[in-house]
């Protein structure tokens, strides 16, 4: 292109009007369109431009339904005051095995790599389970007593000739101490009641509407301490005490507490929580305990007592489980903490008495059980 043309410029200055304008020749600075508009701006004076806004559309990252749950799932987490791990994705052929066998996962879906660089890298893991149980026995070797951790990561199993099946899994674990720090030297063990608390509460921050625990049983659990968790008709993860044949093999000699839940199982968006007021009438409080067949689940029990005691039971929590000297042969002793309420007026002490008739008559027909009397 010519330089003469470079500084010839033509502007419309109204409706079919234009403007030549010729930049002189001494002036070789000012060769496009941009260098003679500031010119004209530096003539007039910048000050007495007036402001106009940006007619612009700004351009943004909008996080998406699962990024959100996943924040969600993280946050809820560390406010249980847990650590979040990062381990590798890859396992040894024993630690795959392992833990999928504790899911119930097929050990023929396990992703092999074709040429590992070590025996400890040689298959994708099916769950994060593997690597928890190995941060976990890290840091009891160097000393740290308690140990609460968990990790949001994919696991990996086979589907024929296509790409691996990948799941989104949340895992966690607690060990050692109830508490981190703690002048009493002979302090208790968390158990599996304290992690219960720890998962329950997780589980109400992530909108999960009446979680039920379901007995479950599957190799590396201790026995009797496992269960499986489920919303509605989904199973959305696993919870249990793991057994010491099990830790023995990862060095961990003190019991660890596991939770493991499919996140892509709490996508669905919850329903927004009804609004509940606190009564304006004090509650009336009775503990109860029943001796019920060793097969009866608290969970049973439950349902029986609440529809027997109707709409003034306002809570029920389970406190306590026993089963040893006293109990009679294949019944164990399950212990609620019941309380009613009228939202109009107090309870007064027969109408108490008469809903727990109902629920010790309920508990008679339904479970085979009776009231604990001492």
């Amino acid at each position: 292109m010519a330089a003469a043309h470079l500084r010839e410029f033509e502007f419309e200055v109204a409706e079919g009007e234009t403007l030549e304008v010729t930049v002189p020749s001494w002036r070789v600075d000012v060769t496009l369109e941009d260098d003679l508009v500031e010119e004209v701006a530096r003539a007039h004076g910048y000050d007495r431009i007036p402001d106009a806004p940006l007619e612009t559309r700004g351009v943004y990252a909008v996080r998406g339904e699962g990024e959100r749950l996943l924040a969600r799932a993280r946050e809820a987490m560390r406010a249980r005051g847990l650590s979040e791990a990062w381990t590798s994705s890859l396992l040894s052929g024993r630690e795959a095995g392992d833990a999928a066998r504790l899911l119930g996962q097929d050990e023929t879906r396990l992703v092999r790599l074709r040429n590992p660089m070590s025996r400890e890298g040689e298959v994708l893991r099916p769950n994060p389970v593997a690597g928890l149980l190995r941060a976990c026995a890290h840091n009891l070797r160097l000393g740290q007593g308690a140990v609460r951790l968990f990790e949001i990561g994919t696991g990996f199993l086979a589907r024929g000739d296509d790409l691996p099946e990948e799941t989104a899994m949340l895992a966690a674990l607690v060990a050692g101490p109830r508490y981190a720090h703690a002048h009493d030297a002979a302090q208790q063990e968390v158990d599996f009641a304290d992690a219960r608390g720890l998962w329950d509460a997780w589980l109400l921050e992530m909108n999960v509407d009446t979680p039920e625990w379901r007995a479950y049983s599957g190799a590396g659990w201790k026995p009797g301490a496992s269960a499986e968790v489920a919303a509605t008709t989904s199973r959305i993860g696993w919870a249990g005490t793991l057994g010491q044949p099990l830790l023995g093999a990862w060095d961990i000699e003190v019991p660890v507490h596991l939770f493991v839940v499919l996140l892509d199982a709490l996508s669905a968006p919850a329903a927004p929580s009804a609004l509940v007021l606190p009564g304006r009438f004090p509650p009336a409080r009775r503990d109860l305990a029943f001796f019920v067949p060793e097969s009866t689940t608290h969970r049973q029990l439950e349902r029986t007592l609440a529809g027997a005691a109707g709409t003034w039971l306002s809570s029920i929590e389970l406190f306590d489980v026993y089963a040893g000297p006293g109990t009679p042969q294949g019944m164990k002793s399950l212990a609620f903490a019941l309380q009613f309420q009228h939202p109009e007026r107090t309870l007064t002490e027969s109408e108490v008495q008469a809903i727990q008739d109902q629920m010790v008559a309920a508990v008679a027909k339904d479970c085979g059980g009776r009231l604990r009397e001492r």
